[in-house]
């Protein structure tokens, strides 16, 4: 049956809720407490959990909704920091270019703080910046790149496993937008090896391409953005499975599930195929992300 075949959920970060907004403005201008901006924070977090859990989605995904970028968490190692703020790509969504003036020091303590997992402990995703990511989207002061991301993505995926997240995507838009040579993905991966089973290389904005085929024959799985690519040009990617992003994270325009169920039958018969979210739901106001939860739930079953 269609209901059994379709593994849906939602990746990356989950736009805040209005009150949220409200209570956050609030507390930066001193005007509440931080008791009760924590109180808020933790309720909205459990919404959304709840919302993803009543629509029966296969990842629980962490929500992130107090990560302002994918970066700004671990600039706060020592090490490591926040530089200019930076356009994300052809958006108007910015962030913060990371600064590495040494190798960085991983702190638990920096990223407690971060991560639902240790306030509800059903979730069981999240989403970081993938090695590709980090080399194209930082700055290096007179430290070596390769070594300083091996060595940060390590520790902090062996961390993110450990307490207990299942699923690790890793963000790379930058191996579509811009390719690579095969050679030095093959470097920035090979810290990795050892979580294939836990992580998700989570592409977007680009055309599928060589590097994705070498990544899925090592074992990685790995998404594809449908708004850039079609079937046709995942006909040739022998290994791995593939992961559709089909629901649009930067369009008001709400799909239909039905038609996307007769879409995944007509293409994939009763092949399992898993759909997300083909960008963060951010992009989009917290009403839209919502409306967008409940198609992946309808398509999956839930």
């Amino acid at each position: 049956m269609l209901i059994d075949m379709v593994k849906s959920f939602v990746v990356g970060i989950f736009p805040r809720s209005p009150k949220l907004i409200n209570i956050w403005k609030a507390y930066e201008r001193g005007e509440v407490t931080e008791e009760e901006f924590k109180d808020s924070y933790l309720e909205h977090i459990k919404n959304v959990v709840d919302i993803y859990i009543e629509g029966s989605l296969d990842v629980i995904h962490d929500p992130q909704s107090n990560w302002h970028d994918h970066f700004r968490p671990f600039t706060y190692f020592e090490g490591l920091e926040a530089g200019p703020l930076t356009r994300f790509y052809e958006n108007n969504t910015f962030y913060r270019r990371p600064i590495f003036r040494e190798i960085p020091k991983f702190s638990e303590a920096v990223l407690k703080d971060f991560l639902s997992k240790l306030f509800d402990s059903r979730v069981d995703g999240i989403s970081i910046p993938g090695p590709h990511m980090w080399i194209t989207h930082s700055i290096f002061k007179g430290v070596d790149k390769l070594r300083s991301i091996e060595i940060l993505l390590e520790e902090v995926v062996r961390y993110l496993v450990d307490i207990g997240y299942r699923w690790v995507f890793l963000h790379e838009p930058s191996l579509v937008y811009y390719g690579d040579e095969v050679s030095r993905v093959e470097k920035l991966y090979k810290g990795l090896m050892d979580y294939r089973d836990n992580i998700v290389v989570y592409t977007y904005f680009g055309k599928v391409n060589d590097v994705l085929n070498y990544l899925g024959s090592l074992g990685f799985k790995f998404s594809v953005d449908m708004r850039w690519n079609s079937i046709r040009d995942l006909s040739s990617f022998s290994k791995g499975p593939v992961i559709l992003g089909i629901i649009d994270g930067q369009n008001t325009l709400l799909e239909d599930p039905e038609d996307i169920k007769r879409f995944l039958v007509d293409k994939f018969g009763d092949d399992e195929i898993w759909i997300c979210n083909n960008v963060d739901l951010d992009f989009l106001p917290y009403d839209y992300a919502l409306k967008k939860v409940w198609i992946l739930s309808r398509i999956g079953g839930g």
